[in-house]
Order: C-alpha cells, then sequence, then structure tokens
C-alpha cells in the first residue's frame, strides 16, 4: 500500500512539475492567449482524476506534498492551480472560475479555447459562474466574532442592533 502511494505521489509530482513548466512557458511565450494552455492542461489534468474517482484525495495529497493550507473541502482544480502556478492571488482566483465554470458546462462544448473565446474568455467564464453561483445576499453584511455572525441589512437603526451585539459580545466572553 504504501509504494502505491509513493508511486502515485511520483506521478502526481511530474504531472505538476509539467504544469508548472507549461506555465512558465507560456508566459515567456508572451503571447496574449498562451495561458490557455495551461489552463487546458489543468483541466485535463483534473478531468483524468476525476475519471479515475481520484480527485479529491489528489487534492489533499497535493496539499501535502506542497505545503498548501487549503481547507478541507477544496476544489481539486484549486489544488492544482496553487501547487503549479506563481501567479497572484486574483489571477488564480479568476482561472478557478473560469474551470469551474469550463466543468459544469462541459457537455455544451468540445473546444476548450473555444468555450472560452465564445464566453468571453476567462473573465467572461469567471463572471457567469459567480453569477449562477449562490453567494451572500445583497444589501446585508455580517458582524460579530469568529463564531456566529448574523446577516442584517446595509441600513438599519443601530437601536435595533443593540441586543444582538450584547449577545454576541456574551458568547465570545
Amino acid at each position: 500500500m504504501k509504494q502505491a502511494v509513493l508511486a502515485s505521489d511520483r506521478l502526481l509530482c511530474k504531472e505538476l512539475i509539467r504544469l508548472r513548466n507549461l506555465e512558465r512557458a507560456c508566459f515567456v511565450s508572451r503571447q496574449r492567449y498562451a495561458f490557455y494552455d495551461y489552463l487546458a492542461a489543468v483541466y485535463n489534468l483534473h478531468r483524468r482524476l476525476r475519471r479515475r474517482k481520484a480527485a479529491k484525495k489528489a487534492a489533499c495529497r497535493i496539499a501535502a506534498l506542497y505545503n498548501l493550507s487549503l481547507r478541507k473541502d477544496v476544489h481539486p482544480m484549486r489544488a492544482i492551480i496553487d501547487a503549479s502556478s506563481d501567479a497572484d492571488r486574483k489571477t488564480r482566483s479568476r482561472w478557478m472560475r473560469a474551470l469551474r465554470y469550463a466543468w459544469q458546462e462541459r457537455h455544451t462544448w468540445e473546444d476548450f479555447r473555444g468555450f472560452l473565446r465564445d464566453h468571453g474568455g476567462v473573465a467572461g467564464c469567471a463572471r457567469d459562474f459567480a453569477a449562477v453561483q449562490p453567494g451572500p445576499p445583497r444589501g446585508f453584511v455580517a458582524f460579530g466574532g469568529v463564531g456566529r455572525r448574523p446577516r442584517v441589512p446595509l441600513y438599519v437603526d443601530k437601536k435595533l442592533l443593540l441586543p444582538m451585539m450584547s449577545a454576541t459580545n456574551n458568547a465570545a466572553a
């Protein structure tokens, strides 16, 4: 069993090194859409892992091998991108949303580059994904400690908040 884990770790590291080299080559080329090759490779690795039903386990292994501090419920593509990319956090987040949108719509397209182009590029796919994902209600804010944070309307009378604020402060103490 341990040898199988080591072999899979070696293969996983090999794939991530290949992705890292591909990302660097894409950015060295200075072509505008060269990074689409990197994103397609990330998508294909995720697809292969999902096909073998090993994506979640691979995300945990990647986090352990590369000392990444990822949440337990992190998407496997996020772990792949974080381990293989030197891009800033905002760019990686946009790539992640675009790839998740491509995964969500995978039955409607055949060409990855064409899909991105048809949906307004990476930014357009990320925007479309954010539009279909549920998020916190607009016009509401959260306050309080780390634990329970009630959501209240952005504009509210302070007198209405006093009982809630005191309950939050008592719970934190």
